[in-house]
């Protein structure tokens, strides 16, 4: 791990929990790494993570003035931390008169995310929100766009587990889901889902009344969340951080039989495992004993400290939703369409090359429902999807780095056992 990245980690940890840094231990590692600002913001905003950290930063200049931010840099932090703050608060309030809404309505919603764990941070206005997410009946849907258009918002995007809807005067998001466990429910995830909607919990948000999952159920959707985003592109400290402050707000209250039998159940428990080690590592998060007599009777392989910093590594590269690195949608197009078990050499890679050009019907994204129904339709959906892409011709340019990006994501992937061998 680079210096920057340490500096980084060691100045959120303290900022999520409030708590006052030693700045002796600061100053002597800002001193010795000759630490490059202008990089660490870069890195802290790639991660959405720079407005938590800009309230302690901004004290060194009264503590060491040699060793703070170049007063430019720091004038553009506090710039983009104000901005950001009251974008948050202008977000709420819309999510706020939504909900009441709904409530009017008899429109039953449960606020995910963003939307409860901002209130576990000592500032929720600096803890950086894109979207809103709520869960839903899909029962309910039509009334739920209609109330949605009544707040200038519009149908953007439509998945088979959420439709998002974006708001015409604000750049603000609100996905509306039906499903949170699987794409493709079976026996258990129905269950699970029935489970999630029985076990809600009535809360005042914002000062509107709503519905929040409980305790065991918003960490097992913080895991599932975090393991989606990693096998599409990847997800950063932000999120690591979301998972710190929710745990350590929430431990005593957790029933651990339950959530390592769903986690077993929703093949989640060696990525769960595998998180508490990494946030134990970077943010001193303490292991509930549960999971470390799991992790005692885990194979060897998942103590193998190269495997943990490979995920460290794929965390940092990765930023918020793993748009940092402009080669990581290139191989997480690799990783979807290939097989790990490619041989190497120019055989290897010209079948690699063709999986990914022409997809089978399962690998084939949503957007061609059709070639999955009807798999006679699979060449077809082929010249579809490369006339859909023609316009971005560039960005299916597939450069060695990228290649190499997707062979190091497989397997951490296989490591964390979310992704087929």
């Amino acid at each position: 791990m680079k210096e920057n990245s340490r500096i980084l980690i060691k100045l959120l940890s303290k900022a999520i929990r409030n708590q006052e840094p030693d700045w002796d231990e600061i100053t002597a590692l800002l001193e010795a790494s000759q630490i490059h600002w202008p990089t660490l913001y870069e890195e802290a905003l790639a991660h959405q993570v720079h407005t938590l950290i800009y309230p302690m930063v901004s004290k060194l200049k009264n503590i060491n003035p040699s060793l703070a931010p170049d007063p430019t840099l720091l004038s553009q932090w506090k710039k983009e931390t104000q901005t950001e703050a009251i974008r948050q608060i202008q977000q709420v309030q819309i999510i706020k008169e939504i909900l009441k809404a709904f409530y009017k309505e008899k429109i039953p919603a449960i606020v995910l995310k963003g939307l409860l764990l901002r209130e576990y941070y000592p500032n929720p206005d600096l803890r950086t929100m894109g979207d809103a997410d709520l869960l839903t009946h899909a029962q309910d849907r039509y009334r739920i766009k209609k109330i949605l258009k009544q707040f200038n918002f519009i149908e953007n995007k439509v998945s088979n587990k959420h439709i998002s809807y974006i708001n015409k005067n604000h750049p603000f998001i609100i996905e509306v889901h039906t499903w949170l466990s699987d794409s493709h429910p079976d026996d258990f995830s129905i269950d699970f889902e029935k489970a999630l909607w029985k076990d809600t919990i009535n809360i005042s948000l914002l000062g509107a009344p709503t519905m929040a999952l409980s305790v065991d159920h918003h960490l097992l959707h913080l895991i599932i969340h975090m393991k989606n985003h990693i096998i599409s592109a990847g997800f950063g400290l932000r999120q690591l951080c979301d998972f710190v402050v929710f745990m350590e707000a929430n431990e005593k209250e957790l029933n651990w039989d339950y959530i390592l039998r769903c986690s077993q159940q929703l093949q989640l428990k060696t990525f769960m495992i595998s998180l508490f080690l990494l946030c134990n590592q970077l943010f001193d998060l303490k292991i509930p004993r549960q999971v470390t007599i799991q992790e005692a009777d885990s194979s060897e392989t998942l103590k193998d400290q190269r495997y943990l910093d490979l995920f460290v590594r794929d965390i940092l590269d990765s930023g918020v939703y793993g748009r940092r690195n402009p080669d990581r949608p290139m191989s997480s197009l690799l990783i979807r369409y290939s097989k790990p078990d490619h041989p190497s050499g120019r055989f290897g890679r010209v079948k690699k090359m063709l999986q990914f050009y022409f997809p089978s019907s399962k690998n084939l994204s949503n957007r061609y429902p059709y070639a999955k129904k009807y798999p006679f339709l699979l060449i077809f959906a082929w010249f579809h999807r490369a006339f859909t892409n023609l316009s971005r011709i560039g960005k299916y340019k597939v450069s060695p780095q990228a290649e190499k990006l997707s062979q190091e994501r497989v397997k951490l992937l296989q490591w964390l056992q979310i992704q087929k061998h």
